[in-house]
């Protein structure tokens, strides 16, 4: 989250399906358990991967190849006996598109989160005993499950932000992920160093387990604010699979006093915040 030309990297290329606890979830790369159970957070992803598939090196873009990469990252094979499709159905199998990236879809329409949720389902069923009780339970049988839901989450995706059918539940839409990626530009590769006397600071009134939070957080407040506001906007779902584990914004990010970030209500799993100027690079 703090340089978004690594985390696109995490988004198209398969993490080491490998965990050394029950408590690691290195296995599901840059995503929680809460992310797949309830198909959440992926507004983020969807961004990062549209700008780093529109920009070319001298900054000139190019909107519908990152459509086109979107489309195939989420792509949902058919059925083998699949009805063909009636005029007013989206398509969700872009097989079409593995030509141009083999890497975002393979030949037969499973694109990349697809086949990452296969792995990591056949990683948990074949190490139960490397995995959290969690992990297991959420998993068994659950890329059938996943099939269906994506495949309909995927077809909200295409429709119009102009449709005057379109409910408010539906808030991501290609449309906007296209012209927010457009909006936000190029990938920023920001290398944030955290100065050791206020890493000093941080061991003196925090506990361990907070220290690579909160680390992240000032970093991330570096990168993103703006100059008419001392506050920064960020995903909790988006933080935890940064992070790694989906603990941090639940039961951590509430013990974190006040003389370090200052933080409101989240919102739909969305919050502002401000770090205090004395824990500022």
């Amino acid at each position: 989250m703090i340089n978004e030309r690594e985390e696109f990297l995490s988004y198209i290329n398969f993490p080491e399906y490998i965990s050394y606890s029950k408590t690691d979830y290195g296995y599901l790369g840059r995503f929680t358990l809460e992310m797949f159970e309830d198909l959440i957070g992926f507004e983020r992803v969807l961004t990062i991967i549209a700008r780093g598939y529109m920009f070319d090196e001298e900054g000139n873009a190019d909107v519908k190849r990152a459509e086109r990469a979107i489309r195939a990252w989420c792509s949902v094979p058919d059925k083998k006996n699949a009805k063909p499709l009636e005029d007013w159905q989206y398509i969700t199998d872009f097989r079409s598109l593995h030509d141009e990236f083999p890497e975002l879809v393979d030949k037969n329409g499973k694109g990349w989160l697809y086949r990452h949720i296969a792995n990591v389902a056949a990683y948990v069923k074949k190490n139960p005993d490397k995995v959290s009780q969690a992990a297991t339970k959420k998993m068994n049988g659950y890329l059938r499950e996943f099939e269906k839901c994506w495949r309909k989450k995927f077809q909200q995706f295409h429709t119009s932000i102009y449709d005057t059918k379109t409910i408010n539940g539906w808030i991501i839409r290609f449309d906007g992920i296209v012209a927010d990626a457009l909006e936000l530009g190029p990938l920023r590769e920001d290398e944030i160093e955290i100065p050791d006397s206020i890493l000093h600071k941080l061991h003196e009134v925090i506990p361990e387990n907070c220290i690579e939070g909160v680390e992240v957080l000032i970093k991330y407040y570096v990168a993103n604010r703006q100059p008419d506001t001392d506050w920064v906007v960020i995903s909790h779902i988006n933080l935890d699979g940064y992070l790694g584990y989906g603990t941090f914004t639940k039961k951590l990010l509430a013990i974190i006093p006040e003389d370090i970030l200052i933080r409101s209500v989240s919102n739909h799993g969305v919050t502002r915040y401000k770090i205090m100027p004395e824990f500022l690079p």
